[in-house]
């Protein structure tokens, strides 16, 4: 919380690693991470596929890793494939629903 709290309130350009490229491209698909993780995390489980649950770390880091591993790409396809069409269409539409007119008629300068 700490951490959350000096890079939100400090007048720097922040964190490096909050930069760096694998961590902005990662940030772009969180919504879809947050979206997919809790299914594929029972469907892995429900395939036999996680560690049962043990005192101790590892059983977790297991876990994380093979849902990381899993999640992130699902994340990225679901991106592209669902979210980027789905922001494209909405851009052709205005706050009441009607067609943008991107290419509308230009008024007449003889009329001013």
């Amino acid at each position: 919380m700490l951490l959350i709290a000096a890079t939100a309130l400090s007048t720097g350009p922040g964190p490096y690693w909050l930069r760096w490229p694998p961590m902005l491209s990662l940030s772009m698909v969180s919504y879809s991470l947050y979206i997919w993780h809790e299914p594929l995390l029972r469907v892995l489980d429900s395939a036999g596929l996680l560690p049962t649950p043990a005192p101790g770390p590892t059983a977790f880091l297991v876990t994380a890793a093979l849902l990381l591993g899993v999640t992130v790409p699902v994340a990225y396809l679901s991106y592209w494939m669902i979210e980027v069409p789905a922001q494209r269409i909405m851009g052709a539409f205005d706050a009441d629903g009607r067609s943008r007119e991107y290419y509308a008629p230009l008024p007449d300068p003889r009329s001013a």
